[in-house]
């Protein structure tokens, strides 16, 4: 029986500007969702998966046009963490029990420490390292209390 609130959020990039092109992050990202909406994978329903991956937005040489951010992961989590309409948009008091969180692409260690990694996202060019840091994502909604689990993976 599907896992009605289980929940993830996947980020691939495979385009970058201002660095080099990747090859596998999409096709692993299509093969997790695969996973994660099988019943004798993670058996979460279709809907409550969003791939964010560079597929979805125009095909573009300007780096600083270049999709998806850090703005797509906001826009996911907050159709997952708010409800209502408008300025009546509020918190919910709890989104779910479990959250997988992934991001695939060109990756480093944020901060001083090697359990802080993050993704380069689509607009990050040598000497301007915008990045996704996933861990202090996962780490800000643990102790929010929106999830009793959250799984993450950088790849």
């Amino acid at each position: 029986m599907a896992k009605k609130n289980h929940y993830a959020i996947l980020v691939t990039i495979t385009k970058y500007p201002g660095l080099s092109d990747l090859g596998g992050p999409e096709s692993d990202g299509m093969a997790l969702a695969e996973w994660l909406t099988s019943e004798d994978g993670g058996d979460l329903l279709p809907a409550n998966v969003t791939h964010i991956k560079t597929a979805d937005f125009e095909p573009i040489s300007d780096v600083y046009e270049a999709r998806p951010t850090e703005i797509q992961l906001k826009k996911a989590l907050d159709n997952l963490l708010r409800e209502g309409e408008g300025n009546e948009r509020r918190w919910k008091d709890k989104a779910g029990e479990r959250l997988y969180l992934y991001f695939a692409g060109h990756g480093f260690t944020a901060g001083s420490s090697l359990t802080d990694p993050a993704l380069f996202s689509a607009v990050a060019q040598n000497g301007d390292t915008a990045h996704i840091a996933g861990y202090r994502y996962a780490a800000k909604l643990a102790s929010a209390g929106f999830f009793d689990a959250i799984l993450m993976v950088k790849d």
